[in-house]
């Protein structure tokens, strides 16, 4: 029965490696995100996540595997700073 969990951790643990030399590589691109860990299993962005200013609209479409995929953001209104009022998410699938 340990057969099955050890590749699994195996598994784990090279995903583990590949974000750090994902995220190695990307600090040493100039204007890169720092990051730093906490521990092992917790990965921490030390750049602030992107705001939505003010009566701002954004709309992004592009092709995925399934099919076309959709974002669609709209920034905050009186009261709510920077942080989005309206985010939308169209994942690809059949629409009727």
């Amino acid at each position: 029965g340990a057969d099955c969990y050890d590749r699994y951790r195996a598994r784990m643990f090279e995903m583990r490696q590949c974000c750090r030399m994902i995220l190695d590589a990307i600090d040493k691109i100039p204007g890169g995100a720092n990051t730093h860990y906490a521990n092992d299993d917790e990965m921490i962005l030390a750049k602030a996540p992107t705001r939505a200013p003010e009566g701002a609209t954004g709309f992004s479409n592009y092709e995925c595997t399934r099919g076309s995929s959709q974002f669609y953001i709209q920034g905050g209104g009186e009261g709510r700073g920077k942080m989005p009022y309206r985010l939308s998410i169209r994942s690809p699938m059949f629409i009727t």
